[in-house]
């Protein structure tokens, strides 16, 4: 049986400022604003709680809107006793209105990639160069470079496996595998470093060079 399609939920302050939720169970994108009720950005989700008592439901999801940079808590409430449905963003409130929603009206995240991880074999200058989607960050968004930063060449991810213990990550390719310890195990462990196949590598700090990534998998890599 398929699954029910979600009407998306319309909220709507005093002011005219309006939130739309596309999912109940939002993720990047699912959340939009508008501040004129006419275009509506979409939202980045950097955290959700949740708390159910009585019969009502009370969700908590801090945003960041990365059009203006700006950020803050968004507040559902869903009081069953007296059917009200209603958010609280920026000590305002906006109540559910029973509306069409037009969904050509909203401005999708950017298209913006961020560095997962950044390494060098210990015996030359190659880098390895790990970057994902920085919304939606998903297994499938993953890719991996090789080379000496003017000429990089894409690898297809086949497999990410990233464990509960803090971090260990493996990156599986059809040529080799890549592994980043934990944290906490390489501190306790100074012979676990990261590998590309069996070559040992060095963990750089991203803030220390120049990435350029474009939408057609080109990549250089410098240092500042």
């Amino acid at each position: 049986m398929p699954r029910p399609t979600y009407s998306p939920a319309v909220f709507v302050a005093e002011s005219g400022e309006k939130f739309v939720f596309l999912a109940d169970s939002p993720r990047d994108g699912q959340i939009a604003y508008s501040r004129d009720g006419e275009t509506f950005y979409t939202l980045a989700i950097t955290g959700t709680a949740g708390l159910h008592s009585k019969g009502n439901i009370f969700d908590k999801h801090s945003i960041s809107n990365p059009h203006d940079d700006t950020s803050g808590a968004l507040h559902r409430v869903r009081a069953d006793a007296d059917n009200v449905e209603m958010l609280v963003y920026n000590w305002s409130f906006y109540f559910r209105q029973d509306v069409e929603f037009d969904s050509s009206k909203l401005v999708p995240l950017p298209l913006t990639r961020r560095t997962e991880y950044l390494c060098q074999a210990e015996d030359d200058s190659t880098f390895v160069y790990i970057s994902a989607n920085k919304y939606n960050d998903f297994y499938d968004t993953w890719k991996l470079f090789v080379g000496d930063g003017k000429t990089m060449r894409l690898i297809t991810v086949s497999n990410v496996e990233r464990y509960r213990d803090g971090g260990t990550t493996y990156v599986e390719t059809a040529e080799q595998a890549f592994f980043s310890p934990s944290p906490f195990n390489a501190e306790n462990d100074p012979t676990l470093v990261p590998r590309w196949g069996d070559r040992k590598l060095v963990s750089l700090d991203p803030k220390d060079y120049d990435v350029v990534e474009t939408a057609d998998d080109q990549v250089t890599i410098s240092k500042k």
